[in-house]
């Protein structure tokens, strides 16, 4: 069967300035021309009037169009969210990218948070047209955001379902405070595609539970979105990198049509995967000597921008373990400082995941420089 194709559109976030519906439009008409695309994913501005125009153009070429948004972040500028709590009782860091996309995060395991997706969905964006939604930032803040914050939540309500779930606070605590003080991140031991082993059955609870937490908050949205007769698309973290902010992919891929892994192998910002790996090291006092973390892993630290290799294994590894299509997420867009792509980057890219049978073209097309776009066209020839 040939390779599904998904291009993402970001629109921008809730507040900042909007994209232009012009442009938008033509990227649209652009991209339908060069590339066999069938699915749009385009969000999460407060645009409805973009969005009505896209879908009629998207479902005029046979293709879907999902609703980009976020779950447990950005959902507090429109209703009243109450933050992930840091180990010293502070709300979370949030990590600042520009004026449009703030990566605060919101206790997943708190309902009123869980409730505000549904809730924003039906008063802005029902009746427009869409086949599905895209949910993004259904997880914790990550370890860019500092120790405390990326190791919560320590809300009343989560130290609660901490101590049901057998788990000595008190002992996670002291453990979170005395970081870092192991050979390996949090006493790593083994992996294999998504899942790690711990030393240290503290860190296994406490991992374990953050990802049940996610995916059964996740579980009723879904099935309440599916009632409103939307399919469901998932962005996820890389699998290395999940389990740290509380996701477990495979059991995700049971509430989704298909799982996007964020493999944004140059991106040096959230989600990026020398970005998010440089603050799981130095989070955990590993960046001057992280050959035992690799070694586990099975990285080639001498690969660059990113080992390739390491991430087609990855995504060989979900294509085995998880329920619905894995369609990788490779950064298409070029911004300085941000996403240094070339067009030899994303031939690779093309190459590396080609027996996948899906890619999305992430995460913005608004910002695709022609040549990218070329390159995309000849890989798929």
């Amino acid at each position: 069967m040939p390779m599904e194709l998904t291009v993402q559109i970001r629109t921008g976030g809730y507040t900042g300035t909007p994209s232009d519906l012009a442009q938008v439009l033509d990227d649209v008409r652009n991209v339908f021309t060069r590339l066999p695309v069938n699915r749009v994913i385009i969000g999460w501005a407060l645009l409805p009037e973009i969005y009505q125009q896209v879908a009629s153009l998207v479902h005029d070429n046979g293709a879907e169009l999902y609703l980009w948004l976020p779950v447990f972040s950005e959902n507090g500028l429109l209703r009243d969210c109450s933050p992930v709590v840091g180990l010293g009782g502070q709300q979370a860091q949030p990590f600042e990218l520009d004026d449009t996309e703030s990566f605060d995060f919101y206790c997943p395991n708190t309902p009123a948070n869980q409730n505000a997706l549904l809730s924003i969905y039906d008063e802005y964006f029902a009746g427009i047209g869409f086949d599905g939604v895209f949910l993004d930032k259904i997880r914790y803040p990550s370890l860019a955001s500092g120790v405390d914050s990326g190791l919560g939540c320590f809300c009343p309500r989560c130290q609660d379902t901490y101590s049901e779930a057998g788990i000595d606070i008190d002992a996670l605590q002291s453990r979170i405070s005395a970081l870092p003080y192991l050979e390996t991140p949090f006493g790593i031991s083994g992996y294999q595609t998504g899942r790690y082993t711990f030393t240290d059955s503290v860190w296994d609870a406490f991992f374990s539970l953050r990802q049940s937490i996610v995916s059964v908050a996740l579980r009723d949205q879904c099935t309440a979105l599916r009632q409103l007769g939307l399919k469901i698309g998932l962005d996820v973290f890389a699998p290395f990198l999940s389990q740290f902010v509380g996701q477990d992919i495979a059991l995700l891929s049971q509430l989704a049509d298909f799982v996007k892994p964020m493999m944004y192998s140059t991106t040096l910002a959230p989600a990026g995967l020398p970005f998010e790996t440089a603050a799981l090291l130095r989070a955990t006092g590993m960046e001057d000597d992280p050959q035992p973390y690799y070694r586990i892993i099975g990285y080639d630290l001498s690969m660059q921008p990113f080992d390739l290799y390491f991430c087609a294994r990855e995504i060989d590894g979900l294509h085995k373990s998880c329920i619905c299509p894995v369609h990788p997420g490779i950064e298409i867009n070029k911004m300085p400082g941000v996403a240094p792509t070339t067009p030899e980057y994303i031939s690779r890219c093309l190459e590396v995941y080609a027996d996948s049978p899906g890619l999305v073209l992430s995460w913005n097309l608004l910002d695709m420089p022609p040549e990218h776009l070329d390159a995309v066209a000849a890989g798929l020839r």
